[in-house]
């Protein structure tokens, strides 16, 4: 099986799926897919942006499952 190589993100594309990721009723591994690249880096984005979030004193909202 070969190995899938590295996607590099530019900061700007990165913004861009971060405010896709963190709309409500987003699919992960849809949005993963569809930039190509995993959905295990999409939840670091996501919860490194929460974090930055939670530090400014914004709140996180709440996970409808």
């Amino acid at each position: 099986m070969a190995r899938k190589r590295r996607v590099y993100v530019s900061r700007e594309k990165k913004a861009e799926i971060i405010k896709e990721v963190i709309q409500e009723n987003c699919d992960i591994k849809l949005l993963a897919v569809k930039h190509q690249i995993t959905a295990k880096t999409l939840h670091k984005w996501r919860s490194d942006y929460y974090r930055g979030e939670k530090a400014r004193g914004l709140k996180k909202p709440e996970q409808r499952f």
